[in-house]
């Protein structure tokens, strides 16, 4: 995790220039012992839970080649549904 040291709209420009720099990542924004940048090649089906929990659900997405995605329909009914045949 690449630490912000801001709060969650100053992380914003941050992630989107790191992931204009890195276009081969996807960036999130992450909350963990404080805000930071998490970076990976490929999305999995549990980045959605990534997102900060004081976030509004319609705003959690990530960052690609500079611009903010929305995580799609799809994608969140893919994560809520993560698991659920392995108990």
């Amino acid at each position: 995790m690449i630490p912000t040291n801001t709060d969650y709209v100053g992380s914003i420009p941050i992630a989107a220039k790191y992931s204009q720099d890195h276009p081969e990542l996807y960036v999130l924004i992450v909350d963990c012992f404080g805000l930071g940048l998490a970076t990976m090649k490929r999305l999995s089906v549990d980045s959605p839970s990534k997102c900060p929990w004081y976030v509004d659900l319609s705003n959690y997405g990530y960052f690609k080649r500079g611009k903010f995605h929305k995580f799609t329909e799809k994608q969140r009914i893919a994560y809520e549904n993560f698991g659920l045949g392995c108990e």
